[in-house]
Formats: structure tokens, C-alpha cells, sequence
């Protein structure tokens, strides 16, 4: 990864929470990049016990949420 870049992240997760990004923005920290945001929704999920159970978030990213990606990555 080239160091001193402007970078974004955008994700979908079976448990959308805040913290998701934090290995992934060490790193880029550590290049010396300048985060510029973030856009994480619900994503359907079958890691590992999950698939036992058929999935978590099913239907998602919905089309609204993927919108919404679209229109984060815009207005970057």
C-alpha cells in the first residue's frame, strides 16, 4: 500500500458495528494515510456457525443501503 494516500472504507457486515475497521485502519495509519471516511451497512452472513443457521441479515445490503453507499462514495 503506498503511503501518504487519502482512503476510504465501505463494508458490509453481519454485525455492522463501529469497531469493524479498526485492523484495517491501523494499518492505513501506519502508512501515513489520511482517512476520509467510512460506510459500513448490514450484509448477509454465514461465516462459520452462522451457515448452521441459515445466514445472518438476510436481504441486505438492500437496495436503500446500497444507495446510500453510492451516494457516501459521491460526496467523498
Amino acid at each position: 500500500m503506498p503511503t501518504g494516500k487519502n482512503v476510504f472504507f465501505i463494508a458490509t457486515a453481519g454485525n455492522p458495528i463501529s469497531h469493524n475497521f479498526n485492523s484495517i485502519a491501523a494499518v492505513t495509519k501506519e502508512k501515513h494515510c489520511n482517512e476520509i471516511g467510512r460506510y459500513q451497512c448490514a450484509g448477509f452472513d454465514t461465516f462459520g456457525p452462522f451457515k448452521l443457521v441459515g445466514g445472518l441479515q438476510k436481504g441486505h445490503p438492500t437496495e436503500e443501503e446500497l444507495q446510500a453507499a453510492v451516494e457516501f462514495y459521491k460526496n467523498l
